[in-house]
């Protein structure tokens, strides 16, 4: 019977694995660019490592946004900014289309419904991973947005 324990303590435990070598990187290997880097981290491993797409936006943020995701109370008018990490488009049962996304700010994560009405007006801007300033009313807990706007930013792609 083998045990595992006394072999691991010995550093025995997994040598019957061949000698792990990293593949080497050739030294032109360009790096990603930021977003793209900061959207697989997001898929990959479920948060942001390298730094957050808001990062260098805080003027913007200031000026543009009324509050931040962790500060809108129920039944306030808001214009948040952030990022939308997930985006649904769904059909009613009138067969109007509506969206379901998430969006991201540094404080936290809301809900953001555009029922079919607000939701004809934004559809274009409504993309994961574009950073956008979406105004609207918390409702029980989720915000009901009704404008939205794409900024445009200098120095990101």
């Amino acid at each position: 019977m083998v045990n595992l324990a006394a072999e691991k303590k010995r550093g025995e435990a997994f040598s019957f694995l061949p000698p792990y070598s990293p593949p080497e990187m050739p030294d032109n290997a360009a790096e990603y660019p930021a977003p793209l880097l900061l959207a697989m981290e997001r898929e990959a491993i479920g948060f942001y490592l390298s730094g957050h797409p808001l990062d260098g936006l805080e003027d913007l943020i200031e000026d543009s946004a009324t509050h931040r995701i962790a500060d809108a109370n129920e039944g306030e008018w808001a214009t948040l900014a952030g990022v939308i990490t997930f985006l649904e488009i769904k059909t009613t049962r009138k067969g109007k289309q509506m969206a379901v996304l998430t969006l991201e700010d540094y404080s936290g994560v809301a809900e953001v419904v555009f029922f079919p009405g607000s939701y004809e007006k934004v559809s274009g801007g409504l993309k994961e991973d574009t950073i956008v300033l979406i105004s609207g009313k918390k409702d029980e807990g989720k915000f009901i947005g009704n404008r939205l706007e794409v900024p445009r930013l200098k120095g990101k792609s």
